[in-house]
């Protein structure tokens, strides 16, 4: 094995990429420290799914949807935000209830966000205390990775909250077990 070593004159030898900057407002009970390596790991591998995809779509010639959507122009209404947002994923109850089963649900839901240009992709390998879902903006193919042991109706829950963070230019994670959010 081989290790390329850049000299100042060869700086772009190496590509450097920037990871989205996660900031972690999750809080437990108690004061008890948590290993999140296996978090870490998780992020680690949504980032690399993603490059595994621009760079299938780029071989095959296929185009991938660009995330435009932006947030700063909606109301700071709760529950018109939340309609703009339905609309925008168009998600709706007439679709949840004619489905016949939430795992239908959560993948027709699962189309429509990444219709709108978000790479979704489940992480396994972390306890759901620790995050059920998490978001990382990136303005080009943001990502939202949700916990794949959780439920089909609690992935559509998170996939859905994920999003909103995403609109708002947001990098989080989240646990709602402890209904707290972390924003990176």
């Amino acid at each position: 094995m081989s290790l390329l070593i850049s000299s100042p004159e060869k700086s772009n030898d190496v590509p450097l990429k920037h990871n989205a900057s996660p900031q972690n407002f999750r809080t437990f009970s108690g004061e008890t420290a948590t290993d999140d390596s296996a978090l870490y790991i998780g992020i680690y591998d949504l980032e690399q799914a993603k490059e595994f995809y621009l760079e299938i779509c780029s071989e095959l010639g296929t185009s991938k949807t660009p995330f435009q959507l932006d947030a700063t122009i909606w109301s700071r209404d709760a529950s018109t935000w939340a309609a703009m947002l339905r609309d925008a994923a168009n998600v709706n109850l007439e679709m949840q209830i004619r489905l016949p089963s939430s795992r239908q649900f959560y993948l027709y839901v699962r189309q429509q966000v990444e219709r709108l240009g978000v790479f979704v992709h489940c992480f396994s390998d972390v306890d759901l205390d620790t995050a059920r879902g998490l978001a990382l903006f990136y303005p080009d193919t943001p990502i939202i990775g949700i916990n794949a042991d959780d439920y089909p109706p609690a992935k559509t829950f998170t996939m859905i909250h994920e999003l909103a963070h995403i609109l708002k230019r947001q990098s989080s994670l989240c646990n709602e077990m402890f209904r707290t959010c972390s924003h990176y």
